[in-house]
């Protein structure tokens, strides 16, 4: 990795490492393949998810905080993050322990009984931003000549995480990064409206999967409407849901609502020449084998 002029130090996140493994091998293999460095932030631990916000609100920041700390330590000053609830998550413990310095000591005391301490000087970016604005959209259409995504209809799907509250390179409600970047890799975006940052209902899935399967039914058949070949998203948690529970979503729905859906490095990876396999399609739950077959897997 000497010599390359994009190094990031990286948190890949729980659900990179298990639920989402696969999307998480397509960030690895799609980044090695533009050159992008991914340092693995070293002991690096949950980053506290919101379901631990619900639980003990300054345990969750001092989570969140140890990551940060350790990031600090290792001399980073941005720490690149592929899931966007990590990024939601870290974003937040930033934004807390700025705006409330009386909570901020506290944790600061937690992390000095580990050892650590965290000035707040890490800034947590999502790998979209890394992709669209710092690789450039220009790096990637030329990279992406290989056609492996050309003229595919897809849409961008954003989800509520990637760009609310704490998103700074894009508009929370009408984002146009992920539409760019999918046009730069040869794919024809399709407008999905209102629908690009409508909640997939995230961890609903463990606590009221019903409403869960409603909004999931929503995006599925906004999608298919609009001719969506393939749906596309920055977010693994998004990933998830709308995989995983396409059949339940077209039995509430009462039609086939079964479409591919792909990871955002999924997507790259395949414009980039890389195989089914080198980006986790293999182990897809959504129905993607005309995509294999259009792209040669």
């Amino acid at each position: 990795m000497e010599g390359r002029e994009f190094r990031y130090l990286y948190f890949p996140g729980c659900s990179m490492r298990e639920a989402s493994a696969p999307a998480g091998r397509s960030v690895e293999g799609a980044c090695d393949a533009l050159g992008i460095a991914l340092l693995e932030l070293p002991d690096w631990n949950c980053c506290g998810i919101t379901a631990s916000f619900s639980v003990d609100d300054e345990m969750a920041l001092a989570v969140g905080a140890r990551n940060l700390a350790i990031a600090e330590m290792e001399g980073g000053r941005e720490l690149v993050t592929a899931c966007s609830g990590c990024f939601l998550t870290l974003n937040r413990v930033n934004d807390e322990l700025r705006k409330f310095p009386e909570r901020a000591e506290r944790i600061r005391g937690a992390l000095k009984e580990a050892g650590l301490d965290y000035r707040g000087y890490v800034k947590v970016r999502h790998l979209l931003d890394i992709l669209a604005n710092d690789y450039g959209l220009e790096r990637i259409r030329e990279r992406a000549s290989k056609g492996g995504l050309s003229g595919l209809k897809v849409v961008a799907y954003y989800g509520c995480q990637t760009v609310r509250p704490y998103c700074d390179f894009d508009d929370p409600y009408n984002p146009q990064t992920l539409d760019k970047l999918l046009e730069a890799l040869g794919a024809e975006v399709l407008d999905f409206g209102p629908y690009k940052v409508k909640c997939c209902g995230a961890s609903l899935s463990v606590t009221d999967e019903g409403v869960m399967l409603r909004l999931v039914s929503t995006l599925l058949s906004a999608a298919k409407r609009r001719g969506a070949e393939a749906i596309v998203t920055p977010c693994p948690f998004c990933h998830f849901n709308l995989e995983a529970f396409q059949r339940k979503a077209s039995r509430l729905a009462g039609e086939d609502l079964r479409v591919p859906v792909l990871f955002l490095t999924q997507a790259v990876g395949l414009a980039l020449g890389l195989s089914p396999e080198e980006v986790g399609l293999l182990r897809s739950l959504s129905p993607v084998g005309p995509l294999m077959k259009r792209v040669g897997g």
